[in-house]
């Protein structure tokens, strides 16, 4: 007899794209500013981190899925599953991404870092999202897993954009200054004393 998945089952499967939207969405929102400005990176390389890690990523990604997949056929798969043993490895791995924010070095640690917290990010998602699939055969059930999946997303991308852009607003009145601040998030006067959010 199938598990019924009841709400609680439904909102804690959709709070894991908490993660899964908000990481991605805080980086891709403010990791090119934090690496152009704090850490002295030129545009150039920023961008080369980006695009190096992307491309690692579309190779990580079949390989994860594929050894998510096959690892029920494993003493570890058999006994933990062979999507949650990845999802659980994940959760203290992530401790990698306050490495991203930490500035003052040099590219070769900035592409490491980007690059390993892809993997990691890989190696929670993809086991993830194959996930509500597996938990139930039930159409609405999905369907309900999914829904909740993405509305957590949309707050995630929401929060991810919003706190650090008050945070910015709040760092450039004191320091008198809002040049850097993407203009989706401001848009100011000359002077820089004008603030509309």
């Amino acid at each position: 007899m199938e598990r019924r998945i009841t709400l609680k089952h439904t909102l804690a499967y959709g709070s894991g794209n908490m993660l899964g939207s908000g990481a991605l969405a805080i980086s891709g929102a403010w990791l090119m500013y934090f690496y152009t400005t704090f850490c002295g990176l030129s545009p150039v390389q920023a961008a080369a981190i980006f695009s190096v890690a992307s491309i690692i990523d579309a190779v990580s990604n079949p390989v994860m899925g594929f050894i998510s997949d096959n690892f029920h056929r494993t003493r570890l798969g058999r006994k933990f599953g062979r999507r949650r043993f990845f999802i659980m490895m994940g959760i203290p791995l992530m401790l990698v991404y306050p490495m991203l924010w930490v500035d003052g070095l040099g590219f070769w640690y900035y592409l490491s870092t980007y690059v390993l917290f892809e993997l990691v990010y890989t190696s929670v998602m993809v086991p993830y999202e194959a996930l509500a699939s597996e938990m139930t055969r039930d159409f609405g059930a999905r369907s309900r897993l999914t829904g909740w999946k993405a509305m957590f997303g949309k707050i995630a991308n929401f929060a991810a954009a919003f706190i650090p852009g008050r945070f910015m607003l709040s760092m450039a009145k004191t320091l008198h200054c809002l040049s850097f601040i993407p203009v989706s998030f401001c848009s100011y006067s000359a002077d820089c004393d004008g603030i509309l959010v």
